[in-house]
């Protein structure tokens, strides 16, 4: 699941996800697109620490890319994707209390 802030001619930036890098490149391949903010939901690293760390920090570029494009337009289904991933991720990694906390879940 990738999530982009994309503005296309310098419109208002616009939210959306894609679950495909391709569906992402194709729907935005206009010279007038630029990307504010692209963030792949996946955990990097090989150790449980090093993943547990990535989750971490992807939890923290969504939330820093939400609150500075608070009017990009995520539906409610989109959020309930993006709440059910970083509760797996809770789970997985330990990390309830804190994803509960910033309100990912």
């Amino acid at each position: 699941m990738i999530y982009a802030i994309i503005r296309i001619n310098n419109s208002e930036p616009t939210a959306s996800l894609y679950y495909r890098r391709q569906n992402l490149y194709t729907a935005n391949f206009s010279p007038l697109s630029d990307f504010c903010a692209v963030l792949e939901f996946k955990t990097h690293g090989k150790t449980y620490k090093d993943r547990k760390e990535s989750a971490r920090d992807l939890a923290r570029d969504f939330l820093r890319y939400d609150r500075e494009y608070s009017g990009a337009g995520l539906s409610w289904g989109e959020y309930a994707e993006i709440s059910a991933y970083f509760q797996t991720l809770a789970k997985r990694y330990g990390l309830t209390e804190e994803f509960t906390e910033n309100g990912l879940i």
